[in-house]
């Protein structure tokens, strides 16, 4: 019996640690999208709004955009 608590204590363990070692990369991930969002604003001159958990938007001709690769391009060409 006690090799089965010990091993059910292992488990808990595990699991315990997994969880925050993941909630640590979600938070980790959340921050660099705001730092990343806010150095995109700086370098292009375009106003940008950080989401939580959720993306990075750009104003573009008055109307918000979810940031992606292709609009980045896009709006680099337009700022030359």
């Amino acid at each position: 019996m006690d090799e089965f608590i010990d091993y059910c204590r292992f488990l808990l363990f595990f699991a315990a640690a997994s969880s925050l070692s993941m909630f640590l990369i979600v938070i980790a991930f959340n921050i660099h999208g705001g730092y990343s969002c806010n150095g995109y604003q700086e370098v292009t001159g375009k106003q940008t709004l950080y989401r939580q958990f959720d993306s990075c938007y750009v104003n573009v001709d008055g109307e918000w955009r979810k940031y992606d690769e292709h609009l980045a391009i896009i709006t680099a060409k337009d700022s030359k």
